[in-house]
């Protein structure tokens, strides 16, 4: 029988009856459209109820309500979906694999689609708790070796993927396990990997962005962090999801990760002489060291390479080699060090392919000045960000990047009175702007001058000195401006009045580390913000009761203020929630000696640091039984229990675990430790490792 034959048995069947159909998973709007025609809508109370993975499907059958979104299943709901699918409807598991299998089942994270695929293992396997112990703790040996049974699962959604969503779906597979990926950066790699081809008018980044709204609709893509305005600002993948994209891609030659050793890193780049792409993902940060890249970093072996990712390693010096790849197109450095400063050379301008230099650190980041003898005009038309830079030395570079949407200055913003920069309006693209002076002669009188292109949306200020009447002035240029952040004597004066017309498109306000005592406001000078973050700020005593009456006010976050505007976020939200208005978050964080003098009230102890440690005698130490360790020193200790075996001093108890990340567990009987030897370790091992 064909499909236009059965169609219409359907339809006679169902013609004058009430029915109520249920279908699952939809896959695309075609699929809806041909299935439609098949039910005659008589207006008699009929219903038709459809799962899909794809928001586009649900709204095509009724565009005008928005459907209705599965939650993840609760731990309990998780064990029950577990047991079934083991076990039968019965759900007869045995008392001593309750527990295992609720650990097992919680590691689905609550995704059905993973819960079946794990349970499907362990169906065949012995029904003992040493077996399931094992199988739990090496789920992904599990997997492996049985592989078609959760890849023919998982294949299912990989195989409807658009053609230009599959390469950007099994790149996840590039990133650690568990790893939080700033959405920024996934989509710079993206477009730098080939994977975004320009359409129509959009920029490859709102296209990119737009294919991962996709793959977040198809459910294959965790969003793990938010922006203000719900923007996604980092995203993961589940284990299973990931595990299927490194073997897909095995399959597929699309990519290769390599876990080495940092002793074998240079082995792994001589060996790779066709490499395109080089992402370096390493916990913490590696200070960078010319024995990890000799100078087989530079052609030939990397000749062909396209995309270089250090973002994990720290730089005091910029790799000279790095210019020669004439093929990059996207670089990410960090350098290091809250004082040092890096000198770009002046051939990373000829890299015309580049669209992102993001540098960070608190030094002062210089573009080397052209060369006399280079008479070659130079267009990066390519870049799209540039951060952290000095101003003075990127003057003439500005001029050669017409495309550039992100511009970040780190330096000394006034020179002789004059600005250290050009007029910016001629950068027609320019959406995020970042100024940070570092010098001591910023006035309001030279900073007033400054020209924003119109199209500006973010704005960050830091040390500009601005009066507040200035700084009103500036922002009534850009009326589609949305974020504002003003740092650190951004504004100077103890009194802010704002006015209607100022500010008709922000939706977001931040205000730290100024001297402002007043705020004079009105609900319709911020019409649309959303969210307004207050730090630092200890002469502000009071947030205007005006800003609760903002419609669309979600969050106040107060971080590190005086108690009395603590207590006016406080009354504001109490009046708020009188009037029905239950939305409103209010987050509220303490300063440090705040959090310190709350802890030692609570065990009656007093705290000390690592520095004190080291400061006191042995015998200080070991009379002062009642001392509590921070935090920050507890995580040193743990770390030479884990490496040495042994743990200092017989006296001190560890406080601080819960925020540490540490478990009460994993902490070692403590034996003695001479102080000069950790003093040592202490003084060669700055760096703070994460939670064993």
């Amino acid at each position: 029988m064909s499909d236009e034959k059965l169609a219409e048995m359907l339809y006679k069947s169902l013609k004058g009856r009430t029915y109520f159909i249920v279908m699952d998973d939809i896959w695309d709007t075609r699929a809806w459209l041909d299935l439609k025609i098949c039910f005659p809508n008589d207006n008699n109370g009929s219903r038709i109820m459809f799962t899909s993975r794809h928001e586009d499907v649900a709204l095509q059958a009724k565009p005008y309500n928005p459907p209705l979104w599965l939650r993840f299943l609760t731990h309990n709901e998780s064990w029950d979906l577990f047991q079934h699918k083991v076990f039968g409807k019965r759900k007869n598991c045995p008392p001593e694999l309750v527990e295992i299998g609720k650990q097992i089942a919680n590691k689905c994270q609550g995704l059905p689609l993973s819960i079946v695929v794990v349970a499907g293992i362990f169906i065949n396997e012995e029904k003992s708790q040493d077996r399931w112990k094992q199988v739990g703790e090496t789920l992904k040996s599990s997997l492996a070796a049985n592989p078609q049974a959760c890849m023919k699962t998982l294949a299912l959604s990989y195989i409807h993927l658009p053609g230009h969503l599959k390469p950007c779906f099994l790149y996840f597979g590039a990133f650690p396990e568990d790893f939080q990926i700033p959405v920024w950066k996934l989509i710079w790699l993206w477009i730098a990997e080939g994977f975004i081809q320009k359409i129509g008018e959009k920029s490859l980044e709102d296209v990119a962005e737009e294919y991962l709204m996709d793959l977040i609709a198809r459910s294959l893509v965790l969003v793990t962090r938010r922006a203000y305005d719900s923007g996604i600002k980092e995203c993961s993948i589940h284990d299973l999801l990931r595990d299927f994209c490194l073997r897909k891609s095995e399959e597929e030659y699309f990519l290769q990760r390599i876990s080495v050793n940092l002793s074998d890193v240079t082995s792994v780049i001589t060996s790779a002489a066709k490499t395109r792409s080089f992402l370096y993902f390493r916990s913490g940060c590696t200070p960078w060291n010319s024995d990890f890249f000799p100078p087989n970093f530079s052609p030939p072996w990397f000749k062909l390479l396209k995309v270089l990712d250090m973002g994990s390693v720290d730089f005091t010096t910029y790799p000279g080699e790095i210019e020669q790849l004439i093929l990059l197109r996207q670089e990410m450095h960090k350098f290091l060090g809250t004082h040092s400063s890096v000198t770009l050379p002046y051939g990373i301008r000829k890299m015309v392919k580049l669209r992102h230099i993001r540098l960070t650190g608190e030094g002062i980041n210089k573009i080397g000045m052209q060369y006399p003898h280079d008479q070659y005009p130079f267009l990066l038309d390519n870049l799209q960000t540039l951060s952290w830079v000095d101003p003075w030395s990127c003057r003439d570079l500005l001029f050669g990047t017409p495309n550039i949407r992100k511009l970040g200055f780190r330096g000394q913003l006034i020179d002789g009175g004059c600005l250290s920069f050009p007029h910016l309006t001629f950068l027609n693209h320019l959406q995020e702007l970042k100024l940070f002076n570092t010098g001591h002669n910023c006035s309001s009188n030279s900073l007033k001058s400054i020209q924003f292109p119109p199209n500006l949306k973010k704005l960050t200020l830091k040390k500009t000195n601005l009066k507040w009447d200035a700084m009103s002035t500036l922002v009534k240029l850009l009326p589609n401006l949305e974020v504002l952040k003003l740092l650190l004597h951004a504004c100077t004066g103890q009194h802010w009045e704002t006015s209607d017309g100022e500010f008709p498109q922000l939706k977001l306000l931040k205000l730290e580390s100024l001297e402002i005592m007043q705020w004079d406001v009105s609900s319709n000078h911020f019409p649309t913000l959303q969210r307004l973050q207050l730090v630092n700020c200890h002469g502000l005593e009071n947030i205007p009761s005006e800003i609760g009456d903002i419609p669309t006010l979600q969050v106040i976050e107060v971080h590190q203020c005086n108690p009395c505007l603590v207590n006016s976020a406080r009354e504001i939200k109490e009046e708020q929630e009188s009037m029905g208005n239950n939305w409103l978050q209010i987050l509220i964080r303490t300063t440090n000696l705040e959090e310190k003098e709350a802890r030692e009230r609570k065990y009656n102890k007093k705290l000390i640091t690592c520095e004190q440690f080291l400061a006191s005698s042995e015998e200080e130490l070991n009379s002062d039984a009642d001392a509590l360790m921070t935090p920050l020193c507890m995580q040193q200790l743990v770390l030479i229990e884990k490496l040495f075996g042994w743990y200092p001093t017989n006296h001190l108890i560890a406080d601080g675990l819960t925020n540490a990340q540490y478990r009460l567990d994993i902490v070692p009987p403590m034996r003695s430790l001479t102080k000069s030897v950790f003093k040592v370790f202490c003084q060669d091992n700055v760096t703070i490792h994460p939670p064993l």
